[in-house]
């Protein structure tokens, strides 16, 4: 059984901020980490600016509605990630790390080459559910290590 909220608790002065999904992308938008979006079906249904720029992505709808991280390569290929994509899309918040690849979003046509060789990064999975339904899997990725022009920054 869900715990309601005190009324002076932090869950509780913040819901009317997470009832409204699109006040909730103005603010990740503003956050300096990469923030991607999906709904339970997989698909892609928000990326903040740190995310576009991070990949080379020029517009948003490039990806959204677009990019299904079940049917991404890397989904797809990595047996560790697609085990953590189900505990995630079933409500467990998780982070895993991982050297995402560069050239996903090239294969699939959202830009023309690689934005860097080589990373490692945390993403951090964040279920959100309106009661006991699941509407959206949040996800905070932290670069570790970024290698681009044969160096790392």
């Amino acid at each position: 059984m869900e715990k309601p909220d005190k009324p002076n608790t932090i869950p509780h002065a913040f819901r009317p901020l997470l009832e409204n999904k699109e006040m909730v992308f103005q603010m990740f938008d503003k956050f300096p980490l990469p923030i991607e979006a999906f709904a339970p079906n997989g698909i892609s249904v928000f990326a903040n600016s740190a995310f576009l720029e991070l990949y080379t992505i020029a517009n948003a709808n490039l990806v959204l509605g677009k990019h299904n991280i079940f049917d991404d390569a890397l989904g797809k290929g990595n047996k560790d990630l697609r085990n953590v994509l189900k505990r995630a899309f079933n409500g467990e918040a998780l982070t895993f790390t991982f050297h995402p690849p560069a050239g996903n979003f090239v294969k699939a046509g959202i830009i023309k080459e690689k934005p860097f060789e080589a990373a490692l990064m945390d993403t951090h999975f964040v279920p959100v559910h309106n009661g006991s339904e699941l509407v959206l899997v949040i996800c905070v990725y932290v670069v570790i290590t970024l290698y681009k022009d044969g160096g790392k920054l």
